[in-house]
């Protein structure tokens, strides 16, 4: 799979990875993966990490399911932070919508030095090896 996270339980920080082609179902499936994920607490800060997708071919119709997905599960997202970043325009239309749509704070980023900071990660985290997929 194309996505892949890994968790820090004691931070409740959560980096996820995406490279390779992007589409509705595989977005669909972490989507669901995640919501169940025990591990991620509310509040949530996460880092996306998407500067490796190649091709994104996700539809407005699954960027309203992931919002209505999102809908359902208020104690988990409202308070979550997540930041998403591009290396270019690949998927970033789709993403913007999503910015300005989510539950909790979404910013899209071109910078994954402005993200870190925004989601006050501080010090060394391994960004190169996410566990989950």
């Amino acid at each position: 799979m194309p996505i892949t996270y890994d968790v820090d339980e004691e931070q409740n920080l959560v980096l996820v990875k995406v490279s390779g082609e992007f589409t509705d179902e595989i977005v669909l499936q972490f989507e669901r993966d995640f919501i169940a994920d025990r591990h991620v607490k509310p509040g949530f800060r996460a880092l996306f990490d998407a500067r490796a997708v190649r091709l994104t071919e996700v539809s407005e119709k699954t960027v309203g399911r992931l919002l209505e997905m999102e809908e359902a599960d208020p104690e988990k997202f409202n308070r979550s932070r997540r930041a998403l970043v591009f290396n270019e325009q690949l998927g970033w239309a789709r993403a913007k919508k999503f910015e300005g749509s989510a539950s909790g704070s979404v910013i899209v980023f071109y910078s994954m030095d402005v993200a870190r900071m925004w989601l006050n990660i501080e010090g060394e985290w391994n960004t190169e090896q996410p566990g989950h997929s």
